[in-house]
């Protein structure tokens, strides 16, 4: 016998029968069958972030609401944790990329903002901290955001050259070059280079005048500076306290969001690195000394010694594993320019995390309208993909040989989504799952109560 779903009627023997598909921490949206929709959230769990998560999508599909919807899921966790504080929940980090600064303000009528605004002083400060928006220009900003928005600034001491290497082709006299005036000035490689006569290197004048353009959007940049104060130290705190960020890039250049989306990713992987070979404090802070620019790891140091000890401070205290720290999730957005097979070949900060960051407990969270261009390394290590319409046959046979599960013969499924509409493949569950991703502006309407009532106890989220 056969028979068909029911909205309203077949939800709960369809949630149950599907329980082991489709449960998790992070909602995505509702199982669709045919052209409705079953009151079956479709969740990634929590402890399969770290394997990586790709978002494919055309232009116009819907990836924007559908990252709104995962940032509202996150903080929905996170405020589920804040109030069972004696049960064992997860906490999740996230440095979201928002490109178009949208996430905020919202598409359409509603957006982060509205959440933030909605929770009471105590609430908010347990959840999100004391701000959530970081962008380059605090005073672009409404005044309802800048309450809670911090300007993006990172010194240039804080940069590693394999940052740069991670985003942009260099030739091997310009890396050997950059490699040896890190090695003599340390953390002030950049300033060396940058004040220093072409013709005052034993290297040719050609090389040295390369670097130097390369170098020279960092020296313009209003984010990256010489001198003031770095706003990383602060990053590393919230993402190892279970804190979600929304970066506004809108008014970056390409260049100044990759790298400032390597730094952050390089840094909080360096630091719990060091964590990971280490037995004690005393051995994390010599290795973090190694790994780490010696202006952010001393500001940093009192923290994570806090973080990382399991009954102390002190340096022959004992360390935590890192997989039981939040899992976090960093955003790399228009994924093509940095994670192509040309950069892969280098020393690139992504192509470590996609192997390694597992152990870490710190995944990617992948944002592309192409699959084919992407390298192999990285799609190979991409464990849950949210496909939704692709732009081109191309794309669409990329994206069938990419899934996790096998999705051969769905060509026809791409062709006719709709904006919302999308398949769920994922490498620890055996099915393909169709999904209609509703709008933010739906979901918040629904669970606004959430947020207000301080002494719920219960944070279960209405679905569509």
């Amino acid at each position: 016998s056969v028979y068909r779903p029911l909205p309203g009627t077949s939800d709960k023997v369809v949630q149950d029968m599907l329980a082991c598909q489709t449960d998790g921490e992070v909602y995505i949206g509702d199982l669709e069958v045919g052209e409705t929709t079953l009151d079956v959230p479709i969740k990634i769990p929590a402890k399969f972030l770290p394997m990586h998560v790709g978002i494919f999508g055309s232009t116009g599909a819907g990836k924007s609401n559908l990252m709104m919807v995962l940032i509202k899921s996150m903080i929905d966790t996170n405020l589920d944790a804040v109030r069972h504080p004696n049960e064992k929940r997860p906490r999740l980090s996230a440095f979201c990329i928002d490109p178009h600064d949208e996430f905020a303000k919202g598409v359409d009528n509603y957006g982060i903002q509205d959440i933030v605004e909605d929770m009471n002083p105590k609430t908010r400060s347990e959840v999100l901290g004391d701000y959530y928006y970081l962008t380059t220009h605090k005073s672009a900003t409404t005044r309802e955001i800048r309450k809670y928005a911090q300007e993006i600034r990172i010194l240039w001491s804080e940069i590693q050259p394999r940052d740069l290497y991670s985003i942009r082709e260099f030739t091997p006299e310009m890396s050997s070059f950059i490699d040896g005036q890190y090695h003599a000035a340390g953390d002030d490689w950049i300033s060396s280079i940058l004040s220093m006569d072409d013709d005052s290197s034993d290297v040719t004048k050609g090389t040295v005048r390369a670097v130097k353009r390369r170098l020279s959007f960092v020296e313009r940049s209003p984010i990256f500076i010489e001198k003031g104060t770095s706003i990383l130290d602060q990053i590393y705190s919230a993402m190892e306290t279970g804190r979600i960020f929304v970066v506004n890039t809108s008014l970056m250049s390409d260049m100044e969001q990759f790298l400032l989306t390597t730094i952050v990713t390089r840094t909080l992987s360096d630091m719990r690195r060091a964590l990971k070979s280490s037995g004690n404090l005393g051995d994390f802070v010599r290795q973090g000394e190694m790994r780490l620019p010696k202006s952010f790891f001393s500001r940093v140091k009192a923290n994570a010694r806090a973080f990382y000890g399991k009954d102390g401070v002190n340096d022959n205290t004992e360390v935590i594993d890192p997989k039981t720290l939040p899992v976090i999730q960093v955003t790399v957005e228009e994924a093509p320019s940095i994670l192509n097979p040309e950069l892969m070949r280098g020393q690139s900060v992504f192509k470590d995390i996609s192997r390694q960051g597992r152990k870490f407990n710190i995944g990617l969270l992948v944002v592309s309208q192409q699959v084919s261009v992407l390298d192999n390394v990285i799609l190979s290590q991409m464990n849950t993909e949210i496909n939704l319409r692709l732009g081109n046959e191309r794309e669409i046979k990329a994206c069938i040989e990419n899934a996790s599960v096998n999705i051969s013969g769905f060509e026809n499924e791409f062709r006719v989504m709709s904006r919302g509409e999308g398949i769920v493949t994922a490498s620890y569950r055996e099915l393909p799952l169709p999904v209609k991703i509703p709008l933010f502006d739906d979901i918040y309407e629904k669970d606004k109560h959430l947020y207000k009532d301080g002494k719920s106890g219960k944070t279960e989220v209405h679905r569509l």
